[in-house]
């Protein structure tokens, strides 16, 4: 196979003849049919944005009224869906996108033991995935959205009325779970270069801190898709029947994958730390405490006393703590949607 080559989001081979297209269909790999919808540049990543979102927003919010409860007067209640729906599409195929461009990028920016081959490879799991794959998982969301319509509205599914709510919901659980497959594709990657292939210096920890960039991602990228459920409650009740399901896998997912990423290269960190403590120990215990050793004993302190301090984690205290605050975010706005919520109930009861 040709050695790839990921530049400004695309896939390259070093060969003059070759294509990106002929290259994975050798391989028997095809690239993430949302990353192929988005477009490159942030001009172009703009318009997509505003075009999709007002195109499914007037979609169930003006063009299909005469399915929906719109016609009973219950606008609220249609408003917030076609603002979770269009928001909810746009959020998720953008952040799919940006991940897996940014990992491409962070694999190739990292300091690795492998050749540039096996680097090459690991570039290409990212940002492609097999013909299987690239079936069965739409397949899986639109079953799980059926699956949910199903739920939602019982023998109802059927009834016109609910024509715009099972169209959403089965688009929102395809492109959801497109997104968690990838993002789940991705944490194996970067789980075995954590624990395999990354360079590891505990004098220079900066090396490492990609890998907990790479982590990052995907948690903020589920994290935009939760901020939006409160848009379901507008104009109407809270249903946990409705958002629980999605927010549940979600949170799962990003907690699963944060850790999966992370935990190899920590304990790489610890046994490093371990053993390089232990030889200072050894290196400190055979020295007397005659004053020719004396320079020799501070410095070899003063390296223990470094190593001890050394981060244990591919990432800082701070940083730690910002992610622990994103973390916050998404149940926060619910609290928020859900107090608003009722006191302009209580202002125009009263």
């Amino acid at each position: 196979m040709p050695l790839m080559q990921y530049t400004n989001g695309m896939i390259a081979t070093d060969q003059a003849q070759a294509t990106p297209d002929t290259d994975l269909k050798s391989a028997q790999r095809y690239r993430h049919w949302i990353e192929r919808c988005v477009p490159h540049g942030r001009l172009k990543i703009a318009v997509f944005a505003v075009v999709l979102w007002s195109v499914v927003f007037s979609f169930f919010a003006f063009i299909t009224p005469a399915f929906s409860q719109l016609r009973q007067g219950n606008v609220g209640l249609d408003l917030g869906s076609a603002l979770f729906f269009a928001s909810m599409l746009v959020v998720a195929m953008l952040a799919c996108a940006m991940v897996v461009r940014r990992s491409g990028r962070l694999l190739q920016q990292m300091d690795m033991l492998c050749s540039e081959a096996e680097r090459e490879a690991l570039v290409l799991r990212v940002m492609t995935q097999s013909r299987g794959l690239a079936v069965f998982i739409p397949v899986l969301g639109i079953a799980l959205g059926s699956a949910h319509t199903a739920f939602l509205f019982g023998i109802q599914v059927f009834q016109p009325d609910s024509v715009p709510g099972v169209i959403g919901t089965v688009l929102v659980w395809l492109v959801a779970t497109s997104l968690t497959s990838c993002f789940l594709r991705n944490s194996q990657v970067f789980a075995e270069v954590g624990a395999e292939h990354l360079r590891v210096d505990l004098l220079r920890p900066e090396g490492i801190e990609m890998l907990g960039q790479a982590a990052a991602l995907p948690v903020l990228g589920l994290m935009a898709t939760q901020v939006l459920y409160p848009f379901l409650w507008i104009g109407g009740d809270i249903n946990l029947g409705i958002v629980g399901p999605g927010f549940a896998v979600t949170t799962a997912a990003l907690i699963f994958l944060f850790v999966r990423q992370v935990l190899p290269v920590h304990r790489r960190l610890v046994t490093l730390k371990h053993n390089a403590l232990r030889e200072i120990d050894e290196r400190i215990s055979k020295l007397d405490s005659g004053p020719e050793n004396l320079l020799l004993l501070n410095a070899h302190i003063e390296h223990r006393k470094y190593l001890q301090d050394s981060p244990e984690w591919p990432f800082r205290l701070g940083t730690l703590a910002r992610w622990t605050f994103y973390l916050l975010i998404p149940p926060l706005t619910w609290v928020g949607a859900a107090l608003i919520e009722m006191l302009v109930d209580s202002w125009i009861g009263g």
